[in-house]
């Protein structure tokens, strides 16, 4: 089968479905080795067997719901390969913009102290600590945990990754914490593909989605050190009810619009 057919055939599936064709094309690219935008310039290729029965199995696979960077074990966050399965959610190109605001908070202090909270993956921690910047990470979960050392060690950083609900086991000071907690309300509207497969204990927050939010703020103090920040990533509808939250227990909030114009990133001191 050449490129061109395997394109044809599977494309319009995805469609039908409701599903991204750019899924399909990112299947085909990465387990043949090319660039996504390079796909066309082998159109007419023949695919090799072994490939072409990997990309099959891999596209069925997502025809059925499953998200591709499961099938192929990673994704790519701040331009870092970041190894990925059902254990942790897979790092949304929105959080970008976090890392962006909390390495733009970092540049205010002298050698920072960094924490993660609900790392998952690790993604924000690699990301900040590929700048030269000292982080820790930290997740309930230790599944999660073991992805984020597998990550480190793929990215060359050294992280300290540890075990904890939230900031119950923390006993260092840091200058600044930064997270992407669940924040999603029971009840409310997930996409099918994430709901049936990424993990619920990263994605659901009691309390209308600001259960954890507030189990960090009202830790926070313990744990920061004077003059340090914290850097929510948070959902684009509920600044305004996490903003009088925040007032409970801090002097400073601001909020940060990701690339989209939505409201993605608030900043307390």
């Amino acid at each position: 089968m050449r490129y061109i057919e395997l394109l044809n055939k599977y494309l319009p599936l995805a469609k039908l479905k409701g599903l991204e064709e750019e899924a399909v094309k990112l299947i085909i690219s990465e387990i043949a080795g090319y660039y996504q935008t390079e796909i066309y310039l082998h159109y007419n290729d023949v695919i090799p067997h072994k490939l072409e029965k990997k990309m099959v199995s891999g596209i069925e696979k997502y025809l059925t719901g499953y998200p591709a960077q499961y099938i192929l074990g990673y994704t790519y966050f701040y331009g870092t390969k970041i190894l990925v399965n059902e254990n942790v959610l897979i790092p949304r190109f929105d959080t970008e913009v976090v890392v962006d605001f909390a390495l733009k908070v970092a540049k205010a202090y002298h050698n920072p102290h960094i924490l993660d909270v609900c790392c998952g993956s690790g993604a924000i921690a690699i990301a900040m600590a590929k700048e030269g910047y000292h982080v820790d990470g930290l997740d309930i979960s230790k599944k999660a945990l073991k992805v984020a050392n597998e990550n480190a060690l793929l990215n060359n950083v050294k992280i300290h990754f540890f075990e904890s609900d939230l900031l119950r086991n923390v006993k260092e000071k840091y200058d600044i914490l930064v997270t992407n907690p669940p924040y999603i309300a029971k009840g409310e509207y997930v996409d099918k593909m994430v709901l049936d497969n990424e993990p619920h204990l990263a994605l659901f927050s009691d309390n209308d989605g600001l259960e954890h939010y507030h189990n960090i703020l009202k830790d926070a103090s313990r744990v920061l050190n004077p003059g340090g920040t914290i850097v929510f990533e948070i959902a684009y509808n509920k600044a305004e009810v996490l903003k009088n939250l925040v007032l409970m227990y801090f002097k400073n909030v601001h909020v940060e619009k990701d690339f989209a114009g939505n409201d993605r990133v608030m900043i307390i001191n």
